[in-house]
């Protein structure tokens, strides 16, 4: 106990006390609660946005939501006959997306696969 009392006289009180804001957390101490208002305001557009998405999807019959899927997958049979054959021209984009190259035949073959896939989706699931 000696020795941290001679630490602490040795330091003063004023670069105690900085030295205790400065390992205490002075952000904490320091802060109005503008970080904590801005998270709270994100944190609440955000929940609104997803009841916003929620509610446009639930006013949707589930017959909407099997059409849109399975044309969904339409697209994905399409691309993938496309990757599985051609190649890719370049590196993609910020987005990911690439460009593909492959021969007409590839380009067609892949078009009556989505197309298709699309004449089922519409057997299945009524026209749209």
């Amino acid at each position: 106990m000696d020795r941290l009392g001679g630490i602490l006289r040795a330091l003063g009180a004023r670069r105690l006390l900085a030295l205790v804001i400065l390992l205490g957390g002075c952000d904490q101490l320091l802060d109005s609660g503008g970080r904590s208002d801005r998270v709270a305001k994100l944190e609440a557009r955000v929940t609104a946005l997803e009841t916003q998405l929620r509610d446009r999807h639930s006013d949707k019959p589930p017959e909407d939501h099997a059409m849109a899927d399975c044309l969904s997958l339409a697209t994905d049979a399409y691309w993938n006959h496309i990757k599985s054959n051609g190649r890719q021209k370049g590196k993609p984009d910020e987005d990911g997306n690439a460009t593909w190259a492959a021969p007409s035949p590839i380009w067609d073959q892949a078009a009556k696969i989505k197309q298709n896939a699309i004449e089922e989706c519409r057997v299945r699931y009524g026209r749209q």
